[in-house]
């Protein structure tokens, strides 16, 4: 079967939506017409979150804290500690 164009649910336009991106993760879509945004589910950003970034202590939280405690220059700035 055909897929069919997705319709807007504010102007009821079927002329499709762009992807709306943060970062690497997709974050939702956007009326071409209206710009009337739909965010993605929070299931939807989990998988997306989950292909982007893989599971380790390098992406957990506490993995995070422990890069930027060892140099936060670098963390924050993109340059390192001279």
């Amino acid at each position: 079967m055909a897929e069919l164009p997705e319709i807007c649910g504010f102007c009821h336009s079927d002329k499709g939506r762009e992807t709306i991106y943060v970062g690497k993760i997709e974050y939702g879509t956007k009326c071409v017409t209206c710009g009337a945004v739909q965010q993605a589910t929070q299931r939807e950003m989990k998988r997306s979150v989950s292909q982007v970034a893989p599971v380790g202590f390098e992406n957990s939280p506490m993995g995070i804290v422990a890069k930027m405690l060892k140099d936060p220059l670098k963390f924050f700035g993109g340059k390192p500690k001279e």
